[in-house]
């Protein structure tokens, strides 16, 4: 009985902190998260900058991207590129994704802040134009 419990401590272990290899096929790109109430966000990652644009609010904006570990990063706003409507956006949020899953065409991603305890699910779509 006590080899059986280790033997699944062992192998539950190598399940939870293994490191998802199809994340790093996510590092960079074109992508978009559909969204029928805010309209689509469409985001351009490449290297430690990431580029999004929403077509609902018209914003587009900057941020620098730091990847903690291969399926976790986060996105602090660099710059404000373009904001027709000047919406409000706090400058100091830092912004944690974690993808917790991914497919051949996406990835689900759950989404944090700094400033907001509440937490973010949504699904990336890879962004062929």
């Amino acid at each position: 009985m006590k080899r059986i419990l280790v033997a699944f401590l062992f192998l539950f272990s190598i399940g939870v902190f293994a490191q998802n290899p199809g994340c790093k096929k996510f590092k960079n790109g074109k992508f978009v998260i559909k969204n029928a109430e805010y309209g689509n966000f469409y985001i351009e990652r490449k290297g430690n900058t990431q580029i999004e644009y929403s077509d609902f609010s018209r914003t587009k904006l900057k941020f620098k991207v730091k990847w903690v570990k291969d399926c976790i990063y986060t996105l602090t706003l660099k710059k404000i590129l373009e904001n027709p409507d000047n919406e409000i956006l706090p400058e100091n949020m830092i912004l944690t994704v974690k993808i917790i899953e991914t497919k051949e065409n996406s990835y689900i991603q759950q989404s944090s802040s700094n400033l907001f305890s509440e937490t973010q699910e949504s699904e990336i779509f890879v962004y062929e134009e």
